[in-house]
């Protein structure tokens, strides 16, 4: 394989790696927002915060996707199995663009787990919130049982 034919391999892949770590920090940014409005008031811009991580979820899908289709080329271009890069992968790779690619690798992998960790404590926070109000309904129906509506 010629190395300008593995350069050219390597920097769409660095692209779409880096696409991938923007969609990643973006739906942190918007995970955080909505912690605080959750945490400090319910209402309009928690579920405009929802339908942006949506539509981050599926740029999420998308960047991936792409990033796993130059790996899976890449491996083939190589004739290598897997789809994953390893370190059999890093070694045939051109030199200087190994320290990139570990980099980004590493941050994205550190991004994805921290996006699972704030949505989990989303999620947390969400169940805390309902479960409050269930028992404020709760509450509010025990109280017109018992004394009813009557005049």
């Amino acid at each position: 394989m010629s190395d300008e034919l593995a350069t050219n391999d390597v920097e769409r892949l660095i692209g779409a790696m880096r696409e991938e770590l923007h969609v990643y920090g973006a739906m942190l940014l918007t995970l955080d927002c909505q912690h605080s409005t959750t945490a400090q008031r319910p209402g309009s811009p928690f579920h405009e915060a929802l339908r942006t991580l949506e539509f981050q979820t599926d740029e999420v899908r998308r960047t991936r996707n792409r990033s796993q289709s130059l790996r899976e080329a890449l491996c083939l271009r190589l004739k290598i199995g897997g789809q994953a890069i390893t370190s059999e992968i890093m070694t045939r790779l051109p030199e200087d663009y190994r320290p990139l690619l570990n980099a980004l690798m590493d941050e994205n992998n550190e991004l994805f787990r921290r996006v699972q960790e704030m949505t989990l404590e989303n999620v947390l926070l969400l169940s805390h919130s309902v479960e409050a109000m269930q028992r404020l309904l709760g509450r509010l129906e025990d109280s017109c049982d018992s004394q009813g509506f009557g005049m």
